[in-house]
């Protein structure tokens, strides 16, 4: 799958709109890219990288597709839910919680600050 398709499918997952076009380079060869609308209705588009066929260019900057919807569009959000599993370490007592997006489970403390992003995807944290 070229990096153009992932972030079409990215893009698909989200329901954001964009389309995909092509133009001729120098009378030689057929350059596809994709454009889309991101936060706050900025406009972007990419193109294969010529150094990575595997990444995008993106206002130059070589990328991933998945990179790219973070950086244009939000990585989305996620939950932490509270595990049964607890602990006690002399004075600290754990509760453990677990991201309902991508599994990681992480101790939380009294007087833990409390986290406004996942520390493994990356999502905001919410409720």
């Amino acid at each position: 799958m070229s990096p153009l398709d992932r972030l079409q499918e990215l893009l698909d997952e989200r329901g954001v709109k964009y389309e995909r076009r092509s133009f001729v380079n120098y009378g030689r060869d057929s350059v596809e890219y994709v454009i889309w609308r991101g936060v706050g209705g900025l406009g972007f588009n990419a193109i294969r990288s010529y150094s990575d066929p595997d990444m995008l260019y993106i206002n130059s900057t070589v990328i991933s597709p998945e990179d790219a919807i973070a950086a244009t569009i939000g990585r989305g959000t996620c939950h932490m839910v509270p595990k049964d599993d607890h602990e006690e370490y002399g004075e600290a007592f754990y509760i453990w919680w677990e991201c309902d997006e991508c599994g990681v489970t992480i101790p939380k403390t009294f007087g833990m600050p409390e986290l406004r992003y996942c520390p493994s995807c990356g999502r905001r944290l919410i409720g």
